[in-house]
């Protein structure tokens, strides 16, 4: 997962590992799950203009 992708994709993808690592954990493959310490990313958001606000109630 070294590719530059959206926090949306890695988290996909995180959950997805973290899931199939349990499965592991459980049928004793693996001691503990190597996903438990990476975080999730966060979207920084997007600073937006007012005009595309347009529609939307005022906050």
């Amino acid at each position: 997962m070294a590719e530059n992708i959206a926090p949306a994709t890695f988290n996909l993808r995180r959950e997805y590992l973290k899931a199939f690592f349990n499965w592991c954990v459980r049928e004793g493959i693996f001691p503990e799950n190597p996903m438990t310490d990476i975080p999730k990313k966060k979207d920084p958001g997007k600073i937006r203009h007012p005009r595309e606000l347009k529609g939307r109630p005022e906050q």
